[in-house]
């Protein structure tokens, strides 16, 4: 796709840190998602599938965390020169990128206007499957400076999200970040409000000019506060409503924070999960290959991992394993995990290399350590272990959740 005239830029540089204590030693998009894969696989996966063949991934906190893992899931496929994917921290500039608009503006001379008829700028920690050729096809049809894709979310959610208004032609008349009073926006009898899902597709040369004059008034401008709403009443902005194949709301989820990260992930595992990594059939041997879901139990296994006891409706990462008479249920294991025999997880976060101990009971419904694993009603909270030793505690709320 890239020989469409596209540039393409990923966004990686966030620290996540509502996603503490995951993220004190790793970037939000190496977070572990399904088994092998990580959040940055899944748009790299996006782009893979859709043609692009270059991909700038713009990195800041962490981001070795981050090159670590798309080396090893993406060597094979560099290496077929199916596609190229090219790191861009912010050496250049003092402390680093100020916001994310200007992450890109400083990466702007990778956008020859002779070569470079539109950009595309993605999130890297997102969960959605998407064929961006679709998106460009609007994009140009609509003849738009920029198209911003869109999903629904509930009203009461609505306050975390940029929200779009749009026309029957689905050009853009209103853009909010995150209105502090959503339920004053929507319209009578309606439960959802049209949010942005940080995908964007601008004109090369609108983008150019967006960026300038909002970096002229402050140094940290972001697309969702500055950007976009400075372009609404005077750009051509069009929504690209995120529809599965079937015509149906797309799948997609921030995992902005513990509470979403774990849904999300149990969301991919599950007997009757609700996302599925597709990986295509002609993609080289890689670690992303090698993860598989058993629909009998729901769990979702990443390579090399053992299961001698039970595991159930949960997620395992590469390297765990599961001592026999243990038990493992809606749960997140992360790599290299140990349950030893007789202990019992549910409802729980366990962070890479933790070893839970013999005998031991870490459940979210409970305090750790003071419960059967007997399945009950929905949890209240999750509980977050971490190999410093670290226990964090999580309410959870009882409505399914968009981020």
């Amino acid at each position: 796709m890239n020989s469409e005239r596209l540039a393409c830029f990923i966004l990686a540089g966030g620290e996540g840190r509502r996603l503490l204590p995951l993220t004190r030693f790793r970037a939000k998009p190496s977070m572990p998602f399904g088994g092998n894969a990580g959040l940055i696989d899944l748009t790299l996966l996006n782009c893979h599938r859709s043609g692009i063949r270059e991909a700038y991934v713009l990195v800041q906190y962490r981001y070795e965390s981050i090159i670590r893992r798309v080396k090893l899931n993406w060597r094979s496929v560099e290496q077929r020169h199916d596609m190229a994917i090219f790191f861009r921290p912010a050496l250049g500039s003092a402390g680093g990128y100020q916001g994310t608009a200007q992450a890109v503006w400083h990466n702007l001379e990778l956008v020859h206007p002779s070569k470079v008829r539109d950009v595309l700028i993605l999130s890297g920690d997102h969960v959605y499957d998407m064929d961006y050729r679709v998106f460009l096809a609007q994009h140009r049809a609509s003849e738009a400076d920029l198209t911003v894709a869109a999903t629904d979310v509930p009203v009461a959610d609505a306050s975390r999200f940029g929200i779009l208004e749009f026309d029957g032609d689905r050009r853009v008349t209103a853009f909010r970040e995150k209105p502090s009073a959503p339920e004053t926006l929507r319209c009578a009898g309606d439960s959802t409000l049209h949010a942005s899902m940080g995908v964007y597709l601008f004109r090369a040369e609108a983008l150019r000019e967006a960026l300038a004059a909002q970096l002229s008034l402050r140094h940290d401008a972001d697309f969702g506060r500055d950007v976009l709403p400075a372009m609404v009443p005077d750009a051509r902005v069009f929504a690209f409503p995120f529809l599965d194949p079937s015509g149906h709301l797309g799948y997609w989820r921030d995992v902005g924070t513990l509470e979403s990260y774990y849904r999300t992930q149990l969301e991919a595992a599950g007997r009757r999960r609700r996302f599925q990594i597709r990986i295509p059939p002609d993609f080289p041997p890689s670690p992303l290959r090698r993860s598989f879901w058993n629909p009998l139990t729901g769990t979702v296994c990443g390579s090399d991992c053992r299961i001698e006891g039970e595991a159930i409706d949960s997620v395992i990462g590469a390297g765990a394993r599961i001592a026999p008479h243990a038990r493992v249920e809606e749960a997140v294991l992360l790599e290299n995990v140990v349950v030893e025999e007789g202990a019992c997880v549910r409802r729980a976060i366990i962070d890479r290399g933790v070893r839970v101990p013999s005998g031991m009971i870490v459940d979210g419904d409970t305090h750790a350590g003071a419960a059967s694993c007997t399945a009950g009603a929905l949890p209240r909270e999750i509980t977050v272990v971490c190999a410093n030793g670290g226990l964090q505690r999580t309410p959870l709320r009882r409505r399914p959740v968009t981020a």
